[in-house]
């Protein structure tokens, strides 16, 4: 695969084969990928930060970082979708909850998530839970 500067397809669309790029490099995005600040990486592989900098500006490596960032964003957004439906299932058991305070903050937390008109507010919180607090001391 030829990656020059008169290719132009969207990097989103490239997928670089590994061979084109050397093994420190595939350590580097494997690193930066990770979170790992670019003088640790430089550091860890034996290389200037400068070097980094100008691996960055190589089309194959950037298009190859671009694509695995691509990648697992993609993964952790599917991950939290799956997610999200046991969180509700969470919220919903939470509504037979014997404590009236739970019910009620499970109850606001869906009604704030589900976008509807008339749950309490930031100001009203207080209020409301001022109220479910008063009515439980009274047990």
């Amino acid at each position: 695969m030829n990656l020059t500067k008169r290719d132009k397809t969207p990097r989103s669309k490239k997928r670089v084969p590994a061979e084109i790029l050397n093994a420190k490099q595939v350590l580097a995005l494997s690193q930066l990928l990770q979170g790992q600040a670019m003088a640790e990486v430089a550091r860890q592989l034996g290389v200037d930060r400068s070097t980094l900098w100008r691996w960055l500006k190589l089309p194959q490596f950037a298009g190859a970082l671009a694509d695995l960032q691509t990648d697992l964003t993609s993964e952790a957004r599917s991950r939290l979708k799956r997610l999200s439906t046991d969180a509700v299932e969470v919220l919903a058991e939470l509504l037979d909850c014997e404590d009236p305070r739970v019910r009620l903050a499970a109850a606001n937390s869906i009604l704030e998530r589900a976008g509807v008109d008339g749950a309490p507010g930031p100001d009203e919180r207080d209020r409301v839970w001022s109220l479910a607090f008063a009515a439980t001391s009274w047990e």
